[in-house]
């Protein structure tokens, strides 16, 4: 990556390596900050981000349930995005939206103040390591999702992914690609930052929302998956049941649609196996503009 990227922050466009906080900032010290991540296509109207409108009403409902205050309107997101990412020339990468409160914050756990908004553009390459061809492989692990009593499973807050973090050092640890956590019930949940899937005599299954987060990749592979006339259910299903999986898959921002190729001792390899290879052509046709059923999930940035 070039030196003379820019950053949008508070209606201004600064110098990447001055897009800081301090140490002692309320977002860092306290991790409440409020991001949204999306991928950044090329069609032919030009760069296009997937599903906009969709991840504005998501930093919307997670800053309301924090009880947090945006100073931007979504026009306002919108405009700072376009501009983001004309200076930064990405024709494919991804965006990343920040909310926090950049004031210091020793002793305060609560600031009454607007958050902060800054704005990257990151554009797609080798070098992030995602967005590659293949497959992964996945254990169970002895982490659970933290419990929606707890806190707002569904908001897409920072501090929510010290338990993601956990997830996959695990994995990691034990030469494994990916965690899977189950939620506080028992049943399966999801990954560190992957929405899981698994086929069962031809049926997708997915653990509904409400234990994982309202992830946006994960409502597209069902709106997808449904267009295409597949069944899709939305029902809790245990470790045991996923171990009796046809095929198994994720979807996250970076990732798309990804086949799970090894789960603990069991292989898949065919993997990725038929409904994920179906589901990554149409996703690659619709980040470009080729299926017209969802041309209204692109949003040109112009």
């Amino acid at each position: 990556m070039s030196d003379n990227r820019k950053v949008w922050r508070n209606g201004k466009l600064i110098p990447w390596d001055q897009a800081n906080v301090h140490v002692l900032s309320h977002g860092f010290s306290r991790g409440a900050v409020v991001f949204e991540v999306f991928g950044i296509h090329n069609t032919d109207s030009g760069p296009a981000a997937f599903r906009f409108e969709l991840h504005l009403k998501r930093l919307r409902r997670t800053v309301d349930l924090l009880g947090m205050k945006l100073a931007q309107s979504n026009d306002e997101i919108r405009t700072a995005v376009a501009q983001t990412t004309r200076v930064n020339n990405i024709t494919k990468g991804y965006i990343k939206i920040m909310a926090y409160y950049g004031v210091e914050a020793f002793t305060t756990l609560v600031p009454d103040k607007m958050l902060d908004l800054t704005i990257l553009a990151i554009p797609a390459g080798a070098d992030l390591g995602i967005d590659l061809a293949g497959t992964m492989s996945a254990c169970l692990c002895k982490w659970n999702k933290l419990h929606p009593g707890t806190v707002p499973i569904e908001a897409k807050v920072s501090a929510h992914y010290l338990n993601g973090f956990l997830a996959r050092q695990e994995a990691m640890g034990r030469g494994f690609d990916i965690g899977i956590m189950m939620d506080t019930h028992g049943f399966v949940a999801e990954g560190s930052i992957e929405a899981l899937f698994m086929v069962k005599d031809g049926v997708i299954i997915t653990a509904p929302v409400g234990r994982v987060l309202a992830s946006i990749s994960r409502q597209s592979v069902i709106d997808i998956a449904r267009a295409e006339g597949m069944e899709v259910r939305e029902i809790d299903y245990t470790p045991e049941q996923l171990l009796e999986a046809d095929e198994m898959f994720v979807s996250a921002t970076p990732y798309k649609v990804q086949g799970i190729s090894r789960i603990e001792d069991k292989e898949y390899k065919d993997a990725p196996g038929p409904v994920a290879q179906k589901l990554s052509k149409l996703l690659e046709k619709i980040y470009t503009g080729q299926d017209k059923r969802f041309k209204d999930w692109m949003e040109a940035l112009n």
